[in-house]
């Protein structure tokens, strides 16, 4: 999907490309999500996502929207020290054929399936917001988190939200 595409799909789906948004969201907030999501969406078919935030006390990340279907789910609420990517201020993947460390909020699919994921931090003048947790059956969408990331902001977003 090109840029033109891409920007296309967002103008008509728009926020309403995530399926679920958290009632604690501000507008603006929930903008941001649909199309980070909406983004994701577009870019990584046959993924499940889930957007976090960070708590004003600091203490746990939330998720407040969700798209797709996990291969391996994701606590609702974490500790900020559970996820690595949330530790290291960077994104953190795990793919089945190497040996890695796993977030601590990932939990291991039943079947014992093989699965790939990653956690993108979001960061906003030096402060982190949350982070992007993206989990698939197939590793293909590794080879895209550079683009979404440059498509969504993840690696900084700039301004308030």
């Amino acid at each position: 999907m090109d840029n033109l595409q891409l920007r296309n799909h967002l103008e008509i789906h728009g926020p309403s490309a995530s399926a679920q948004t958290s009632r604690s969201f501000s507008g603006r907030q929930a903008a941001l999500a649909g199309l980070v999501l909406g983004s994701l969406m577009a870019a990584m078919p046959d993924t499940g996502c889930s957007l976090y935030r960070i708590r004003a006390s600091n203490d746990y990340a939330e998720a407040v929207a969700h798209w797709g279907e996990h291969a391996a789910s994701s606590a609702e609420m974490l500790p900020p020290e559970q996820c690595w990517a949330l530790r290291r201020g960077q994104p953190h993947v795990l793919q089945p054929s190497a040996q890695g460390l796993r977030c601590e909020h990932i939990q291991l699919p039943e079947d014992g399936a093989a699965f790939s994921s990653a956690c993108l931090p979001l960061v906003a003048q030096g402060v982190q917001l949350g982070f992007v947790y993206v989990s698939s059956p197939l590793p293909v969408f590794l080879s895209q988190l550079d683009m979404v990331q440059a498509m969504g902001g993840l690696k900084t977003v700039r301004g308030p939200l």
